[in-house]
């Protein structure tokens, strides 16, 4: 890797860090510092920063919400028996 561009990776990587603890979106943040948003989610799956090996999420079931029925808008639908706790309804509502 040439050193521009392990500069730039460096670069990326502290902007992706920043703007996840700001609590800001990606649209607020990327305005903010005069990033383009395409660039940032270049460098986003380049670097692989939200630790996605692919396409599906592994999710691990805890306890206290009621059963739920997730339809996507692609008609796949996702029905979760049982106890199911509010932050895997978060993980499959955020892959949407």
């Amino acid at each position: 890797m040439n050193t521009e561009r392990r500069k730039r990776r460096e670069e990326m990587l502290s902007h992706i860090a920043n703007r996840k603890s700001s609590g800001l979106t990606v649209s607020a943040y990327c305005k903010q510092e005069g990033i383009g948003e395409a660039l940032y989610y270049y460098w986003q799956k380049q670097l692989n920063t939200s630790g996605d090996k692919g396409s599906f999420h592994q999710i691990t079931v805890s306890e206290n919400i009621v059963p739920v029925r997730l339809c996507y808008p692609n008609g796949v639908s996702i029905e979760l028996g049982g106890i199911v706790d509010i932050s895997v309804i978060k993980q499959l509502i955020c892959c949407i």
